[in-house]
């Protein structure tokens, strides 16, 4: 889950925008054109980095995901989700590798027919 996450986002605009934010959510939301609906990315506490178009220190972001060419998460924190594996007491949405799955000892093995 990237909900959360600081990222770095860089727009596909003639000057190459790039600014800095926390990552809220992406959809599908109303535009009044065509089916009416676009996917677009929407990143809160946003500060500009480089670009033609500086944003307001803090500001909300709503951008379609047409205008933008590459979205770099800039850490992804995994501390709680292998905490939780190394306990036994893994969510469905945590991330777990091959060897956290067979280490539990849930892993059997079975002969091919």
């Amino acid at each position: 889950n990237l909900v959360g996450q600081r990222v770095v986002v860089t727009q596909n605009n003639s000057s190459k925008d790039q600014f800095e934010g926390v990552y809220h959510t992406f959809a599908p939301f109303a535009d009044g054109v065509g089916d009416g609906r676009r996917n677009k990315y929407i990143f809160k506490a946003c500060s500009s980095m480089k670009g033609a178009n500086p944003l307001k220190e803090g500001s909300t972001v709503v951008i379609p995901a047409e205008k933008i060419s590459s979205l770099w998460i800039k850490s992804v924190r995994l501390t709680v989700a292998q905490a939780s594996v190394a306990n036994g007491q893994a969510s469905a949405d945590a991330f777990v590798t091959d060897t956290d799955i067979s280490s539990g000892g849930n892993a059997t093995s079975k002969d091919l027919v």
